[in-house]
């Protein structure tokens, strides 16, 4: 089962290296968390974000776009807004359960015992 987990397909770049793309850059998760929360969620309520510069909301959103974990929707007030995709959905469970390994496993390597 190991080596089938590092087994990588032929590419530029494998599965893993173009989602850590969308979700290594400094805010992602505030991104991901801000559209999990709305339905849909406005483009004003990222850039309320307070860790992020209006044009780090606007990479992030874009680049989330462009990956299919965000769509863009129109809100009933007629605005823009964005939803999470089901990707984007998958990708949030996958997340909280990096999270939660985090909290289990995530120590740095000088607090683990050896």
């Amino acid at each position: 089962m190991a080596d089938e987990l590092l087994e990588v397909p032929a590419g530029d770049l494998c599965p893993y290296q173009r989602t850590m793309g969308l979700v290594r850059e400094r805010g992602s998760f505030l991104i991901l968390r801000t559209a999990l929360a709305g339905d849909p969620t406005t483009y004003d309520a990222f850039l309320r974000i307070p860790e992020l510069t209006p044009a780090a909301v606007d990479e992030r959103v874009s680049s989330m776009v462009r990956g299919g974990v965000l769509a863009e929707v129109i809100t009933p007030g007629g605005a823009t807004g964005y939803r999470l995709t089901e990707a984007g959905m998958q990708l949030v469970i996958i997340l909280r359960a990096l999270g939660d390994w985090a909290e289990e496993f995530g120590a740095t390597a000088s607090d683990r015992p050896v």
